[in-house]
């Protein structure tokens, strides 16, 4: 236990004595003329000095006003007004008076002391609170983000001219492309073409990154594999976490002349930044191009209908594979209530890439992705987002069935429904019974508890199809 203290000088210490001081009062002697540095840390310690006390001021003989002002320069800032004692035959009767106002002083010291570790106590579970509420709105936002698809990069659309063969070699056509742009964390790379590749005859896409090296792509595919507008070829991310521009290599060769061919984006005035068609000169418009990138160290899953090099899951294994946004913006409505209100039911949000499925009550709003191309189709999953706060309770669903199949949903239709409050979100699912391969639609549908619909923005977010291989 700490016992309160007061240096004492011993040359006084008979005064002293005859004063009649509080009961449990420490007397720390020291002598002023011999005391050095291991008599201070005795008496000024506290309770680390080995005393087991703490020296509230000191009692000191006249003429010793040098010693007074080191002590009292050792005490903590509360305790150094009125700090000493000048003990003479004539102040004596004032002195028991003195140490109880000095003791009187610690108890307040300690008192605000122990106020003021309580408040910022308090204080600091308030912050922690804080910090633990906002750690859980940023987990929930990041699980929300990882699931949203990807950024945008680099877009330049099609002028709907295309890169011709040199003359006298139309079944080959060879080109490279250099991007200046700055592009980190690559996913994919979309290339438009003039039409649906047909016949015999290979193609390759090799993209590096123009400062390190590092190969991004090098895919070969059959020109059959080519569609008809946008064709998605998928990146290796890893090789691409620091941002630098790009260099791309596009090859077809036929035995025949090549009817797709890849299509051109407006004019440069750079030709640095144009294609350069192998035997052909430089063109004066650069690729058409699309550039999807990610977040660095997030595996995103693989989207249905991407050209490029994929690890074939193992017999019985589960594949996932999101849908691209474009067709997520393609989908319309097949199915809500009688009385249709004055906005749009269903609608594309580009912004967050989500697709709004405003429910309209109780009979479900329907929203329908159609011709989906899959093999092993065993479920349909996505994120589920109610995003006004003052949003009707909200139901979720996701049903998927053989593309031009007609169907009717109501109360009779087994669906596994999610239900959301107002400003909540959640993982929406949707099994089949049985695999589905070749071409499916994909219905997201959303419901009121209610006939009241107010404010129930139903948002649906990075659909997934879940393959089995």
């Amino acid at each position: 236990m700490i016992s309160p203290g007061f240096a004492i000088d011993v040359s006084v210490r008979a005064l002293v004595a005859e004063a009649g001081l509080p009961a449990g009062v420490a007397l720390l002697e020291f002598d002023p003329a011999t005391a050095g540095r291991d008599d201070w840390d005795r008496i000024c310690g506290g309770a680390h000095g080995g005393d087991g006390s703490i020296c509230l001021g000191g009692l000191l003989g006249p003429g010793r006003e040098d010693t007074g002002v080191a002590l009292t320069a050792l005490l903590p800032e509360a305790l150094r007004e009125d700090a000493v004692f000048s003990v003479t035959k004539e102040s004596l009767p004032g002195l028991a008076a003195w140490c109880w106002r000095r003791m009187s002083l610690i108890l307040g010291a300690a008192l605000d002391a122990q106020v003021s570790s309580q408040l910022a106590s308090a204080n600091l579970r308030a912050h922690a609170e804080n910090l633990e509420q906002s750690l859980a709105l940023a987990e929930a936002a990041f699980a929300d983000f990882r699931k949203e698809p990807l950024r945008l990069g680099l877009q330049l659309e099609p002028g709907f001219v295309y890169a011709e063969p040199p003359a006298g070699e139309p079944g080959s056509l060879e080109l490279t492309q250099e991007i200046p742009a700055a592009l980190g964390n690559v996913m994919y790379l979309d290339l438009f073409f003039s039409q649906a590749g047909a016949g015999l005859g290979q193609g390759r896409l090799v993209a590096t990154a123009a400062a390190s090296g590092a190969l991004l792509c090098d895919h070969r595919f059959p020109l059959t594999d080519i569609v008809q507008g946008w064709n998605r070829f998928i990146c290796l991310p890893e090789a691409t976490r620091r941002k630098q521009p790009l260099r791309l290599a596009l090859s077809l060769h036929a035995p025949q002349p090549i009817e797709t061919r890849p299509g051109l984006a407006a004019p440069l005035p750079d030709p640095d930044l144009c294609a350069r068609v192998e035997g052909g000169g430089i063109a004066t418009r650069p690729l058409a191009l699309r550039a999807w990138c990610g977040i660095a160290g997030l595996r995103y899953p693989r989207q249905a209908g991407t050209l490029g090099p994929a690890p074939a899951p193992a017999a019985g294994e589960t594949e996932l594979l999101s849908l691209p946004a474009e067709l997520v913006a393609g989908a319309t409505i097949c199915q809500a209530a009688r009385e249709a209100p004055d906005f749009s039911a269903v609608s594309y949000d580009a912004e967050t890439q989500s697709l709004l499925v405003h429910p309209l009550g109780r009979t479900p709003t329907v929203a329908r992705v159609a011709r989906v191309k899959v093999s092993g189709l065993t479920a349909v999953t996505a994120l589920a987002q109610l995003r006004h706060f003052d949003a009707q309770p909200t139901d979720f669903a996701l049903f998927a069935q053989p593309a031009g199949q007609v169907i009717r949903f109501d109360t009779a239709t087994q669906l596994t429904w999610l239900h959301l409050q107002a400003g909540e979100w959640g993982d929406v699912r949707y099994a089949l019974a049985e695999p589905l391969s070749g071409l499916a639609d994909i219905y997201m549908l959303t419901r009121n508890q209610s006939d009241d619909y107010h404010l129930s923005w139903a948002f649906f977010r990075g659909l997934q199809l879940a393959c089995r291989g």
